[in-house]
């Protein structure tokens, strides 16, 4: 026999139900769930519980911030899986900054709900704790959330608590054990239109992400505006003379545009590095130039996206100061959180 709690039809109570994106409001405004779950938990004085399978970085990190001051005692129920890490879903450098925020979390195998309760008022819906399914960017999903009523409440409060009880304790160990496994998983095709509207180049991004728990990941910082459409066969990154650089043949980098702030593209790594000053193009490095950053790899493009459509590192958990060298190591949940916001906005692949 089920032992699950049954539950009123919600939508039916006329003015509680929420859709997403909404209309235009009087003064110009479109609310968005962003808006309705943050004025829900800042509102807490004794109790949040938040229950999501995904998270993405910047949702964590800006509750991470309401938590830490709160007087609340916060919780966070998810599914932490190898398969949600490895496509970007569910940002563990994310669940990294919840925990030492004071975020207590757990991991229920084969959770789907979304639920979001705060002391004595709580929402119930499709919206994952993601930037798409908040309507913190556009395009985003499109979401319903519920507020609950009294009796709804207590009965969602009540399966919650369950599934609580029954879920395993999340802690930076298992955030460490879950980023190796996501390595490990066998190739294959995981949809990747989950929380990624309007996707056309599924195809690629499956196959680079099943490429990358092969290999190293890195993101590597540039100067430039790299407009040109990509990065062409027999490109080159060139890295500071400090030391010579440990990429590795068939290792994938971000690459990050420092007078922009953003990733704007994904290249493979094609040899070791090299101490040759004298390649670096004319016309884009000066003597004084070379002379800074003359350890040389080349490179081939695999993803390639105009500026203003790129991923800040911030958005997908790496901290820019870290850039500061040149380059850093990323974790496969980090890279693909990254590649999937550029394959959403893919206008063209990298030219021969």
């Amino acid at each position: 026999m089920s032992s699950a709690v049954p539950m009123a039809p919600l939508a039916v109570r006329r003015g509680l139900l929420s859709a997403y994106p909404a209309h235009m409001t009087d003064d110009g405004a479109a609310p968005s769930a962003w808006d309705d779950l943050a004025e829900l938990v800042a509102s807490a004085e004794r109790r949040v519980r938040l229950a999501s399978p995904f998270i993405t970085f910047p949702v964590a990190e800006r509750l991470a911030e309401m938590a830490a001051g709160s007087s609340a005692r916060w919780s966070l129920l998810t599914a932490l899986t190898p398969a949600s890490v490895a496509n970007g879903f569910l940002s563990t450098a994310g669940l990294s900054v919840l925990l030492k925020a004071g975020v207590k979390i757990r991991s229920a195998a084969g959770l789907h709900a979304k639920a979001y309760l705060a002391d004595d008022r709580g929402l119930l819906g499709s919206a994952n704790l993601t930037r798409t399914g908040l309507g913190m960017v556009q395009p985003a999903n499109l979401e319903l959330l519920v507020e609950l009523g009294q009796s709804e409440m207590t009965l969602v409060d009540a399966v919650l608590k369950r599934w609580w009880r029954d879920a395993d304790v999340v802690g930076p160990a298992d955030l460490a054990a879950v980023n190796l496994a996501a390595r490990r998983l066998p190739v294959a095709s995981v949809p990747p239109v989950i929380e990624t509207p309007d996707l056309e180049n599924s195809g690629d991004l499956v196959a680079l992400l099943a490429e990358a728990r092969r290999v190293r990941l890195w993101v590597k910082a540039v100067y430039g505006d790299d407009e040109s459409g990509g990065w062409k066969d027999g490109a080159l990154i060139a890295s500071s003379k400090k030391g010579q650089p440990t990429f590795m043949p068939g290792d994938l980098a971000l690459i990050y545009l420092r007078d922009h702030g953003v990733c704007n593209a994904v290249v493979e790594i094609t040899s070791i590095a090299r101490w040759a000053p004298e390649e670096l193009p004319e016309m884009e490095y000066t003597v004084e130039d070379a002379a800074r950053w003359p350890w040389v790899n080349d490179v081939r493009g695999r993803m390639w996206v105009q500026t203003r459509l790129g991923a800040a590192p911030e958005h997908f958990g790496v901290d820019r100061r870290g850039l500061q060298n040149g380059h850093v190591r990323i974790e496969l949940a980090e890279f693909a959180a990254a590649a999937r916001v550029l394959a959403a906005g893919t206008t063209e692949t990298p030219r021969d």
